[in-house]
């Protein structure tokens, strides 16, 4: 029996450091709803956060949430279920781990594989990062 994920919530605090010394303030919870809200990861300007969520449909997708407006708007809509975002290096976008099904005679179960999304694009675009094997290396 598949279990759900847990509730989790995304909180945020200011961080003020002043004479050598950190002071955190209140934290706000900024994805107070039911579900699971979880692997935030900021984006280099600092303005929003990338994170996973899983809504009603059961689909765990990624959200975006400015800080200034206080708004999350949803960023990938497909029927796998993305994780972890994780900001591209360079700034064209971002990573995240897609989990699916497998069809495969040799590979039964869910499957894991990394790709990677373009933030210039609404939806973004998204493509596999399987490492492509040479001819004569397969296993």
């Amino acid at each position: 029996m598949l279990q759900a994920p847990p509730a989790t919530d995304i909180y945020l605090a200011e961080l003020r450091v002043s004479h050598g010394r950190a002071s955190v303030g209140a934290p706000v919870n900024v994805t107070g709803r039911p579900g699971y809200d979880n692997q935030p990861m900021f984006l280099p300007d600092g303005r929003a956060f990338l994170y996973t969520s899983i809504r009603e449909d059961s689909q765990a997708d990624i959200y975006r949430y400015d800080i200034a407006r206080a708004t999350s708007s949803r960023v990938t809509a497909t029927r796998e279920s993305e994780y972890s975002p994780t900001p591209l290096p360079d700034g064209t976008g971002f990573s995240v781990v897609r989990v699916g099904s497998s069809r495969s005679a040799t590979t039964r179960g869910p499957t894991r594989t990394p790709w990677c999304c373009s933030s210039s694009a609404h939806p973004p675009r998204c493509r596999s990062r399987t490492p492509r094997r040479q001819a004569g290396t397969e296993r």
